[in-house]
């Protein structure tokens, strides 16, 4: 399989499943339909726990299907796999692992959240950073709101983008060493 030409690092994840099934349309297509299910799933079950109102809800989840899946192209010809799921995946489970982590805030759900992003600049890069910033600078700016004094604040600040940074610059160390070793 030749991975390193193609478009992000999705296929580096997707290669193990592919070894067990086999590369072909049909389950390349299955693999993409999977993670889009997952990713309305994810965006139905934060609706849930956001919108008290079912009706509301409802339809919420069937505007957001409609405008993301048919208002917004040429339906069916840009159904593509380069925008869905790729690029749809990182953002809802950013909007996830973020409710969970605003909900609970402990160190547990901020590692949970900081390693799942820091796959998703693999994953791709383009979606990834700006998911991975979104939420490193939401967090930096709720410590920032914490205290009183502004060098303190600040100080608070710069800690916690720098605490952010050390998980997506180790995990790109060790996948460079992985290519530079195989």
């Amino acid at each position: 399989y030749d991975l390193i030409s193609q478009y992000g690092g999705f296929p580096f994840f997707l290669k193990p499943i592919l070894l067990l099934t086999g590369a072909s349309v049909l389950s390349v297509s299955t693999i993409f339909a999977f993670i889009l299910a997952t990713v309305l799933l994810i965006w139905a079950f934060i609706l849930s726990k956001v919108v008290e109102n079912k009706a509301l809800f409802l339809v919420g989840f069937l505007a957001y299907v409609y405008i993301h899946l048919y208002s917004t192209g040429y339906w069916p010809y840009q159904l593509t796999f380069f925008y869905y799921p790729i690029r749809i995946l990182f953002p809802a489970l950013m909007i996830l692992t973020a409710f969970f982590y605003f909900k609970n805030p402990n160190n547990k759900n901020f590692l949970l959240t900081i390693i799942i992003l820091s796959l998703g600049i693999i994953w791709n890069a383009d979606v990834g950073i700006i998911c991975f910033l979104a939420f490193t600078f939401v967090t930096a700016f709720d410590k920032f709101c914490n205290d009183d004094l502004f060098l303190i604040r600040l100080k608070s600040f710069i800690y916690e983008i720098l605490k952010c940074f050390t998980i997506p610059i180790l995990l790109l160390f060790l996948v460079s060493l992985y290519y530079k070793l195989s």
